[in-house]
């Protein structure tokens, strides 16, 4: 399966490492000659500077792609999956998932029922170090996603554009 990851900063290369993990052959569009290319060719993962001239069987985005982009409709159009992090950790997590989505408050309810789902002694999970300190999928999450326990939780922010991209559902989902 040749994936194509969108980006070199911190997420893109959290998901280029996974999938490279996971014997997908992974292209990362971004600066051939940045520190991370190097980083990442050591994990058998390229990077390439021209988009337009590079595809896969998998399209993986950041929550800042929109749909209309030339580089999605272009891959959608060639039939590819088109994917983003948080799709990425949902299909992947043994966690029973949570889901918070809407136009405003998202942050905030996300946080409130992790703290709720604490409280009950559940283990929950959380994103970190997301901008603006949402509780959007992040990389941390990406190297927390095999390791939980069935009964924790793992508690996703979720943006229009994340839900753009969006195969799998998480098991509660919040409006």
């Amino acid at each position: 399966n040749r994936v194509i990851v969108d980006g070199v900063d911190a997420d893109a290369m959290a998901c280029a490492r996974l999938l490279a993990s996971e014997g997908h052959q992974v292209t990362m569009l971004g600066d051939r000659s940045s520190e991370q290319a190097n980083a990442l060719a050591a994990l058998g993962v390229t990077v390439d500077d021209e988009p337009a001239a590079t595809s896969g069987s998998t399209l993986v985005v950041d929550c800042w792609t929109g749909e209309t982009t030339s580089l999605v409709r272009r891959h959608r159009a060639a039939g590819a999956h088109v994917t983003s992090i948080g799709d990425l950790i949902l299909e992947r997590t043994r966690a029973h998932t949570l889901g918070v989505t809407g136009s405003g408050g998202k942050t905030t309810a996300t946080r409130t029922a992790v703290e709720m789902m604490r409280a009950g002694s559940c283990s929950a999970i959380v994103s970190t170090g997301a901008r603006a300190d949402n509780a959007w999928p992040t990389a941390a999450l990406i190297a927390d996603v095999h390791r939980p326990e069935p009964e924790d939780w793992l508690a996703l922010e979720l943006t229009s554009t994340h839900l753009a991209y969006m195969h799998t559902s998480p098991d509660v989902a919040v409006i």
